[in-house]
């Protein structure tokens, strides 16, 4: 046994020996609850065994308090020091028996219950029902807080609540500390099983007690509203209980939710909460609006605290009103906002009752304060269509119109307008048709204002609108702008035709057939009377088509249509010809059949003639010479279409984006029309020593190495196009490159084993971006480098148009990407390399020529050498680009990038692993 004496101990004797007054308080008789006699008898005990106490002579004290227990059993004071010598001594478990034994008679003694409660006790183990119950009964048989706390506590871990709710039973123990906690976690407990009853009996328990926080009354709530006990919430409610604002809304909106109109309606009615948030109170005057028996008028009356909801009676609650039928309410709460207010829900209410004259008056007031939305637009014009309003719709539809501000009512608005000037043209005066003449910015729009401007009277407009030959057009469209050169069958018949490639309709047959033979295309004229079917000629068709077989010497689709003629018994045929069209009908036709220098010849005489001022045969002039390489001509009329376009600019009249972007495409023309030389600089810095930059077709490093930097500068030299084909290209060029290693020197810049390579470059397809090239490779200077010859193919894809990397003259930036493919065969070596990348960027414009562009790109090398290497690798990074040089008929012509790139290699077979990420700086100039 530890004879040391315990901190707590010596605290207590110090106490009683080195405080007299104190001591003298504390162990007097009448402390002791003795008489002089007994006392007399009793204290010299007392005072051996505090002696003892002091020496931590066991025997002695316990001896001593012992023998002065048994001679005062029924002493408080002489039983709290004994307890406490068997605890200082080690003996709990004796101390705990003694005052247990002593509670018995003092079951509401304080000091004993503190004394025992002190006493440390193991746990039991309890893990079935069997120990719980058995530790029941023994807590039954001689309770105390502890034991109550304890068997609780227990019952609540075995779900065994009734157990549990029967502690709470016993007064003593429910008012007590431990009672307490243990009827919060009964409640909590009683939660978590989802056993609602358990948890309102755990609540009310609690509320008896008054120790309920504000979070333990919203539990009770929701479980209440949970259990729908309707009764008691307003029993609880009246009593002041679970009655703030919030509370009061949520047991309303319970009720909705129920359906439980009757009481809901009563509450309403009885209840006027202050809320202390628009939210909250906005819910309440939707529950008014939604389920009072007259709701205009009980949100009317409502005292609106926050003035913003007064806006919400506006946005939802007339809405609400409006779509549920309820006239009068609307208008009594609009009858709460001055009349000047609220138009647009007056507009609704006025369109919902059809009421005419009151939209009318409205909308005129509408159109003189702030001007109808686009949805308010949408809806009037729709319902004053259905009501038969349709000219006072057409003429406010008017009014707003191009409705560019419309968003995704405009088309919509559009068609609804042209459908009634289409059936009332009568309806479009003098001043609109003028506005309406005036070309849109998209195809879409154009093409159906051109269905407005019908007849030969109107093809001056309808040529305005659709002279851009835009590749948006729909049959329809092209059909009518060909019926707009009544002049012109070249003109006339590349419209029609684009119309045969859009619908096969013997319509645009027919028509194709006619212009044919009006541009002397005799052959076209016979293949589209062709495919017309027979059951749709008319007697003039038959006539034309003979007329046209004959003319071309066909004798078998003469003899035909002769045939055809007898069957229907058509007169003799008329196979009169016709003298032949000007130049530019021919022009066009020529250009059809793909005849460009003869077309070009045509065009030109008959621009020189007839159209020194038509834009579409000066942009045809333009590809017509670059197709066939004449620089000086393709300068010359590339320069007169950004003069025409420069001439639509006035004071109040800018580029439209699709101006701006011709105007683009035509300087750039004229600056690749100049471009002889072209040079270009690329390099790739690793920033770290492991960095490597991965050997292919696509870098300009030497054959089958991998360095840590490379970099390269060609000058290449464009012979011409149509050199060995139509429509090719060829070049020579010029290259040096350069690593970073050599025969196990490194150097940050790429130094080392440059090589020179001379080389001819073919590109044989004029719309695609293929090349074929011949290079033979000579090492400079003295090093491990060797000569070869390099034959390669190179292609890229998808960087066209939209996705190009070229400056784009309009928006804030563009998506670009590119999928490009590289193969090379060195010759000596016997060996190829392959490359394949795929990019996508994005273009953030920062200024007039510059972009920060953003982009990832994975890309797959292989080389066949011995042994055969391969690696796949994925690259995030960003670029500054900036584009310079540009004047007023050319295109920027020079572009600079830098950039910093990160790689990571996801496999390779027989390459250098050991690190898989890398960093690079790049930089790339082209002049």
């Amino acid at each position: 046994m530890n004879r040391r004496m315990a901190p707590l101990a010596a605290l207590i004797c110090g106490v009683l020996v080195a405080t007299p007054a104190q001591a003298a308080e504390e162990g007097s008789k009448q402390d002791l609850g003795l008489n002089d006699y007994r006392y007399f008898k009793v204290y010299p005990h007392i005072e051996r065994a505090q002696k003892a106490m002091k020496a931590n002579d066991e025997v002695r004290a316990l001896s001593s308090f012992e023998h002065a227990h048994e001679m005062a059993p029924e002493s408080v004071r002489l039983t709290l020091w004994l307890a406490e010598a068997y605890r200082h001594f080690g003996y709990n478990q004796k101390a705990q028996a003694l005052l247990e034994n002593a509670l018995k008679n003092k079951p509401q003694n304080p000091d004993l219950q503190r004394a025992l409660e002190v006493i440390p006790v193991p746990a039991p183990e309890i893990k079935t029902v069997e120990q719980l119950r058995a530790l029941q009964q023994h807590c039954d048989a001689a309770p105390t807080i502890r034991c109550r706390s304890e068997v609780g506590n227990y019952a609540l871990k075995l779900k065994q609540l009734e157990i549990a709710r029967a502690q709470l039973s016993d007064a003593q123990f429910r008012h007590s500390k431990e009672g307490r906690q243990l009827a919060d976690n009964y409640t909590q407990r009683a939660i978590f099983l989802q056993q609602w009853t358990a948890a309102d009996q755990g609540f009310a328990l609690l509320d008896g007690e008054a120790t309920l926080s504000e979070a333990q009354y919203q539990q009770w709530f929701a479980i209440l509203l949970h259990m729908q006990r309707d009764q008691r919430i307003l029993d609880l409610q009246s009593q002041g209980v679970m009655n703030s604002a919030g509370m009061q809304l949520a047991y309303a909106q319970s009720l909705a939710e129920r359906n439980a109109l009757t009481p809901l309606r009563r509450y309403l009615a009885s209840h006027k909460p202050v809320f202390d948030t628009p939210a909250e109170e906005r819910n309440w005057l939707r529950l008014l609006a939604t389920y009072s028996q007259t709701p205009g008028s009980a949100v009317a009356g409502w005292a609106v605290k926050y003035q913003e909801n007064k806006k919400y009676f506006l946005t939802t609650l007339v809405p609400i009103s409006i779509q549920k039928g309820d006239w009068q309410g609307a208008n009594d709460l609009l009858n709460t906002f001055p009349g000047t207010q609220a138009l647009d829900q007056r507009l609704a209410l006025s369109l919902a009752r059809k009421d005419t004259q009151s939209i009318m008056q409205l909308t005129n007031v509408i159109n003189k304060t702030r001007g109808l939305s686009p949805r308010e637009l949408e809806t009037v014009s729709y319902q004053l269509v259905l009501q038969g309003q349709k000219k006072m719709a057409t003429e406010l539809l008017l009014h707003y119109w191009p409705f560019n501000q419309a968003g995704q009512f405009q088309h919509s608005l559009s068609t609804r307008l042209y459908t009634q000037l289409n059936e009332h043209p009568e309806w479009l005066a003098d001043e609109s048709k003028a506005r309406m003449a005036k070309p849109l910015p998209t195809a879409s729009q154009r093409m159906a204002q051109a269905r407005l401007f019908q007849g030969p009277e109107n093809c001056t407009i309808v040529r305005n609108l659709l002279g851009d030959l835009s590749s948006q057009y729909d049959a329809e469209s092209w059909s009518h702008l060909a019926q707009c050169y009544p002049g012109q069958p070249g003109l006339a018949l590349y419209a029609a035709q684009q119309a045969v490639t859009r619908s096969a309709s013997p319509y645009y047959q027919r028509q194709v057939a006619y212009l044919a033979y009006a541009a002397e295309d005799y052959k076209l004229a016979q293949a589209s009377w062709a495919q017309v079917p027979v059951a749709e000629m008319v007697d003039d068709d038959v006539q034309a088509a003979a007329r046209g077989a004959k003319i071309l010497g066909d004798d078998k689709a003469f003899a035909y249509w002769q045939n055809l003629a007898w069957q229907r018994g058509m007169p003799d045929l008329k196979l009169d010809s016709v003298t032949a069209q000007d130049d530019a009908s021919r022009g066009f036709a020529l250009l059809a059949q793909g005849k460009y220098r003869e077309s070009r010849d045509a065009l030109e005489k008959a621009r020189a003639a007839y159209y020194p001022h038509s834009p579409e045969i000066t942009r045809q002039l333009v590809y017509l010479n670059e197709r066939l390489d004449d620089k000086p001509k393709t300068r010359e009329y590339s320069e007169r279409v950004v003069d025409d376009i420069d001439n639509t600019l006035t004071p109040h009249q800018k580029l439209s984006d699709k101006q701006k972007e011709d105007r683009f495409e035509f300087r750039r023309i004229h600056e690749d029309s100049e471009r002889r030389w072209t040079f270009t600089y690329d390099g790739s810095f690793g920033l770290t020593p492991n960095s490597l930059n991965s050997a292919g077709g696509g870098n300009g490093v030497q054959q089958n190495k991998s360095y840590r930097s490379y970099e390269q500068v060609e000058a290449e030299y464009r012979i011409g196009k149509n050199q060995i084909i139509d429509g090719d290209q060829l070049s020579v060029y010029s290259r040096i490159f350069a690593g970073s290693e050599s025969d196990g020197n490194s150097n940050f810049m790429p130094v080392y084993e440059p090589m020179l390579g001379v080389g001819v470059r073919w590109k044989p397809l004029r719309n695609q971006v293929i090349y074929l090239a011949a290079e033979q490779q000579i090492p400079l200077g003295h090093h491990d480098g060797k000569s070869d010859v390099m034959l390669r193919a190179s292609a890229s894809f998808f960087n066209d148009g939209k996705y190009s990397d070229d400056w784009h003259p309009t928006g804030k930036g563009w998506m670009a990407q590119n999928l490009y493919l590289d193969a090379a065969h060195f010759v000596k070596a016997d060996y190829q390399l392959y490359t394949a990348d795929y990019r996508m960027s994005w273009h953030q414009k920062t200024s007039q020529h510059q972009t920060i562009e953003p982009y990832w790109h994975a890309q797959y090398n292989v080389s066949t050498d011995s042994p055969y290497r391969d690696n796949t690798l994925g690259g995030v990074g960003v670029r500054f680009n900036t584009w310079f040089g540009e004047t007023h008929y050319n295109a920027y012509p020079h572009k600079v990038s830098v950039g910093l790139e990160y790689q990571h290699a996801f496999s390779g077979h027989n390459r250098d692993m050991d690190s898989r990420n890398s960093l690079f700086l790049t930089l790339g100039a082209r002049w």
